[in-house]
């Protein structure tokens, strides 16, 4: 299990269009995959589950990953974070 840490920089928060992105990110993927934010953990996989999060700019949130190559995967989520200016 891998967990990485991120401050969101977006005025906009984590807004629809990343969730939406790394909602299907997480569902390439068999690994357990969450989004962790002011003490509630939801399914990554879940788009509507990490709308409901509601991360503000300024917040910071984590995403964990269970099983193998934990690394690359959350090395995607980055990716598309950086991306859409969010990270």
């Amino acid at each position: 299990m891998t967990t990485r840490s991120y401050r969101v920089r977006s005025s906009e928060g984590l807004h629809a269009r990343p969730a939406t992105t790394l909602a299907k990110i997480a569902n390439q993927y068999d690994n357990a995959i969450h989004i962790e934010y002011d003490g509630k953990r939801i399914d990554l996989k879940s788009v509507i589950g990490v709308m409901s999060l509601g991360i503000a700019s300024k917040e910071t949130f984590s995403i964990t990953v269970e099983g193998n190559n934990t690394e690359t995967i959350l090395q995607d989520f980055e990716t598309v974070l950086k991306e859409n200016h969010i990270i």
